[in-house]
């Protein structure tokens, strides 16, 4: 994503700068000069709510609502400055590179939101793990983690609450059906709950980590969100397993 928005303003850069040749649009790089005050205000006004809801969207949601508003918000201002400027200093054409900014605005909105709510499922993300085959897999090893933000040193920082080896072929295949039932999305930010999470060791296969949080999976270093319900984080936590706890022994 960050490749395409560079393409874009790139692109829209390159556009701009040919039409400004090719028609003589004086470029005028000191401060935006707005045509009016009724321009101005409106222009103050959708910043104010940009930032209010930017405030709101980036600690409740995540990141890539905040990039689809900004790209919104790019869109109807280019949109804005498109018509107060053709309308009242139509003579310096600079509404069309406004206009020109504007499509480039529409086409970045419209990349974000198609990457927000494009899907993907676990079989897809790992189609290239050929020997993660239930079939072949003879036992997991699970470990409940939480992250220690207060330790000093980074081995000290990962506390292993309890861990389990599984050998059973049921418990194993359950694994596997929650895991392919997934639904979920490439995630360029990472905002959940890091005093419980899961990590995944496959026996037999080169998948080198499975980690499973409540709100996103990791496979190997790449974090993608979870739509919907997470039933495998569900099972983990909630299932009655047979768990070693570090500092006990099972009689």
């Amino acid at each position: 994503m960050i490749v395409f928005s560079i393409l874009v303003l790139l692109l829209s850069y390159l556009v701009t700068f040919i039409v400004r040749r090719r028609y003589n649009i004086i470029a005028d790089f000191d401060n935006y000069r707005h045509v009016n005050h009724m321009h101005k205000r409106i222009e103050l006004i959708l910043l104010i709510l940009f930032l209010l809801i930017s405030a709101v969207l980036i600690f409740v949601f995540s990141i890539t609502e905040v990039y689809l508003l900004s790209a919104g918000n790019f869109v109807i201002l280019c949109g804005l400055r498109t018509f107060m400027e053709y309308k009242y200093d139509r003579e310096k054409k600079e509404y069309i590179i406004d206009f020109i900014w504007g499509i480039g605005a529409i086409v970045l909105f419209v990349g974000i939101l198609f990457s927000s709510i494009n899907t993907t499922s676990f079989a897809e993300v790992a189609n290239d793990i050929t020997s993660l085959n239930p079939n072949s897999i003879k036992q997991v090893e699970i470990r409940n983690n939480a992250w220690n933000e207060e330790a000093k040193n980074v081995w000290d920082k990962i506390i292993e609450k309890r861990n389990i080896i599984i050998e059973d072929r049921q418990l194993i295949n359950r694994l596997f059906v929650e895991l392919s039932t997934m639904e979920f999305r490439k995630s360029t930010d990472f905002n959940s709950n890091l005093d419980n999470y899961y990590y995944l060791h496959f026996q037999n296969s080169d998948a080198r980590t499975i980690t499973i949080y409540d709100k996103y999976i990791s496979l190997d270093s790449d974090y993608y969100k979870i739509v919907g319900e997470n039933r495998l984080y569900k099972l983990l936590d909630s299932h009655d397993l047979d768990w070693d706890y570090p500092g006990e022994s099972k009689e």
